[in-house]
C-alpha cells in the first residue's frame, strides 16, 4: 500500500486545488498553513484529521456541527480508507486517491507549444466531444384482458329450466334427463375454461413482473451510466485548472462548434433524470440522480 496520496478539491471554492501528502498526520481545514486548504466560510479552521501510513489513510472529523461525509455516508468516527474516497466537507467535495498524481507522466499529455522569435504558439490537439447515446429501452406490455373471459352458466340453466317445463307439459321426463345431460356438459365445459383463464392470467402475471424486474434493472443501469459519462466527460474547474498548471493537451482543445463549448460543471448534486424510450414522447421521469454533476451554460 502506497503512503502517498493526492488530494483534490473538485467542487467549492477551491475547485482544482491539489495537495500531495506523505506520511504522517494532515489538517484539512481554512486556517492558514494548513496541508489541505480551502477557504470555505462553511469549514472550521481545524476541520478533519488525515493520518497517512503505510496501511492507508486514516481520516477522523475534529469539529463541525454537520458530519463530514464519505462517499455519501456519515463519518462518525474515525475511518481507514484504502483506495479512492470522496469526501464532503462543508461546501465542498475532496477527493482522495492513493498513489502522486501530480508526478510528471500521470498528469496527462504536455500542450503542442513551439516557442518563437515573438511569442509561444500553441498548436490546437483535436478533440471529440463525447455523447450519451444509449440504447433506447422497451417498456413492458400491458397485460390484455381481452379474450381471457370463460362462457357463462346463464344459457346451461336457461335450457335446462325449459327442459323441466317441457317434461312437465308433454308428461315426458326424458326432457328433463336430456335437460340435465346437457346442463352437465356446460358446467364441465365452463369449469375447464375457467380454470384454463386463470392459469394463463397467472402465467402472463409472472411474465408481467419479470419484464418489469428487467425494464428496472435496465432503467438503473441506464441512470449509472449517465452518471459515469458526465463525471468521465464534463469539464469542471479541476481539469481547467490541470490544463492551465500543466500546460496539457487539453489546453485550448475544446472549440464554439462543441456541443459542449460553454458548458462547465459547478459540483455536484441532485438533478432530476429521465431514462431513454424507445417510444417518443413517452420518456419519463426516472427519479432523482445523486452524486451528479451540475451543469450551467455560461452565456
Amino acid at each position: 500500500m502506497t503512503d502517498v496520496w493526492t488530494l483534490t478539491w473538485v467542487a467549492g471554492p477551491d475547485a482544482g486545488g491539489t495537495a500531495v501528502l506523505g506520511p504522517g498526520t494532515h489538517i484539512v481545514g481554512r486556517a492558514q498553513g494548513l496541508a489541505a486548504r480551502c477557504d470555505d466560510a462553511a469549514l472550521e479552521p481545524h476541520h478533519m484529521l488525515i493520518d497517512i501510513s503505510s496501511t492507508g489513510a486514516e481520516v477522523r472529523q475534529l469539529t463541525g456541527r454537520v458530519p463530514v461525509r464519505a462517499d455519501g455516508e456519515p463519518l462518525t468516527d474515525c475511518v481507514l480508507i484504502v483506495a479512492a474516497t470522496r469526501f464532503e466537507v462543508g461546501h465542498s467535495v475532496l477527493d482522495m486517491r492513493p498513489g502522486n498524481l501530480t508526478a510528471p507522466g500521470l498528469s496527462g499529455n504536455a500542450a503542442n507549444i513551439t516557442a518563437t522569435a515573438a511569442r509561444s504558439v500553441l498548436v490546437r490537439c483535436p478533440r471529440s466531444a463525447a455523447t450519451w447515446d444509449p440504447e433506447p429501452l422497451t417498456q413492458p406490455a400491458q397485460l390484455s384482458v381481452s379474450g381471457q373471459t370463460s362462457g357463462g352458466l346463464l344459457p346451461a340453466l336457461l335450457a335446462l329450466a325449459g327442459s323441466g317445463l317441457v317434461a312437465v307439459l308433454l308428461h315426458q321426463p326424458m326432457f328433463l334427463v336430456f335437460g340435465v345431460v346437457g346442463a352437465f356438459v356446460a358446467f364441465g365445459t365452463w369449469g375447464g375454461q375457467r380454470i384454463n383463464v386463470l392459469h394463463r392470467r397467472r402465467r402472463d402475471a409472472q411474465a408481467r413482473r419479470e419484464a418489469t424486474s428487467a425494464f428496472e434493472a435496465a432503467v438503473e443501469s441506464q441512470r449509472t451510466g449517465f452518471i459515469a459519462h458526465h463525471l468521465a466527460n464534463d469539464s469542471t474547474p479541476t481539469i481547467a485548472r490541470r490544463a492551465i498548471e500543466g500546460l496539457t493537451a487539453e489546453l485550448w482543445s475544446r472549440r464554439t462548434t462543441h456541443p459542449d463549448a460553454l458548458t462547465v460543471s459547478v459540483g455536484l448534486g441532485n438533478v432530476a433524470w429521465t431514462a431513454r424510450l424507445d417510444d417518443l414522447g413517452s420518456n419519463r421521469t426516472a427519479g432523482n440522480l445523486t452524486s451528479m454533476v451540475n451543469l450551467v451554460d455560461l452565456p
